[in-house]
């Protein structure tokens, strides 16, 4: 699922598939695995749960 995203969050995305793709053949499929929550977007990677706010910060 694509969920509406900002360009920080976008990179920050691009970020985490670059350092970890985590079994996903390109950005296109990792970017689909993203959900949205209250105020920001995350995915799990190998696990851990990476919260990306709207300014694209980061945090487990």
């Amino acid at each position: 699922m694509i969920c509406k995203t900002t360009r920080p969050q976008r990179l920050a995305i691009l970020r985490l598939f670059k350092r970890n793709p985590d079994g996903s053949p390109n950005y296109r499929h990792f970017r689909r695995r993203v959900t949205r929550s209250l105020d920001w977007i995350g995915l799990t990677i190998g696990g851990i749960y990476y919260g990306i706010e709207e300014d694209g910060y980061v945090h487990t």
